[in-house]
């Protein structure tokens, strides 16, 4: 749903997957995007300023298109670029780095909130205490996390990829590597006992351009990162509301096994 990055200046950015060898250093993961996913069988009312009730201020923007149903609410909160968005099934809260100033500083440009690890704590505090509060009924709930971590070259990337993936055996002759996968995880919270813990490994590289076309297109500059995308979600096939009681104690469930990923690498 959520990009890796965006950024328009008057050129492109282009994202490639490459090829190395693997050692197993230490994995920095940065958070570039945490959210969290609420899925009703009842509409959700956009008349509710679930902005407000998350972080006790006001966005700064909030627009309602009520014939849709759909209410975007967006603002920016202790360095992070918020957005809640509801569809009429649907609560998403997205946490990602804030909209920047076109730049030529390929390093300056941030890609993320902060130690992933550290961020979704924040993050997670801040949801387990907002959903208390939400009156509609849920069927399902997901937190989806993007982490990144930069390499000095596609190898490193690779190597830092390597310390991760358990269960999948990287060769440097291999290109365009996207490793995806669901092992799911057990809960007795749940009646059908488990999760679906999906995680997907990439190394992708980004290189900015300038120019005033296609033609004229001149790099400016190239950074190199490991990628790292979670999907822990509750079974897609449940149609009876989750007890209120128990959607805290799941999404605490699911932000623990998160947090594992990332300290332990793929739950093979």
């Amino acid at each position: 749903m959520y990009t890796f990055l965006t950024l328009a200046l008057n050129g492109r950015i282009n994202f490639s997957v490459q090829n190395a060898h693997m050692t197993k250093p230490v994995i920095p993961w940065a958070a570039h995007a945490l959210q969290v996913a609420l899925f009703s069988n009842t509409v959700f009312p956009i008349g509710e300023n679930y902005f407000s009730a998350l972080l006790g201020v006001e966005p700064d923007t909030s627009e309602d298109r009520p014939r849709e149903g759909v209410r975007t609410q967006v603002g920016a909160v202790d360095g992070a670029h918020v957005q809640i968005g509801i569809t009429p099934l649907r609560l998403d809260v997205v946490f990602s780095p804030p909209p920047q100033a076109a730049s030529l500083d390929v390093e300056g440009i941030r890609t993320s909130i902060g130690p992933f690890v550290p961020e979704l704590r924040k993050f997670s505090n801040l949801i387990l205490k907002w959903v208390e509060g939400i009156d509609t009924p849920l069927v399902r709930v997901a937190f989806i996390g993007a982490a990144i971590a930069d390499a000095a070259s596609r190898e490193e990337a690779y190597d830092l990829l390597a310390n991760s993936v358990k269960s999948l055996a990287v060769s440097p002759e291999m290109t365009d590597l996207v490793y995806r996968v669901n092992w799911r995880a057990t809960t007795s919270t749940l009646t059908e006992g488990f999760f679906n813990r999906l995680t997907t490994w990439t190394a992708q590289k980004l290189d900015l351009s300038a120019g005033f076309n296609p033609q004229s297109v001149v790099k400016v500059g190239t950074r190199n990162f490991a990628k790292l995308d979670i999907d822990i979600n509750t079974p897609a096939e449940r149609r009876d509301p989750l007890p209120r009681a128990d959607i805290p104690k799941l999404l605490s469930e699911i932000f623990e096994l998160a947090v594992d990923i990332a300290e332990h690498g793929e739950p093979a």
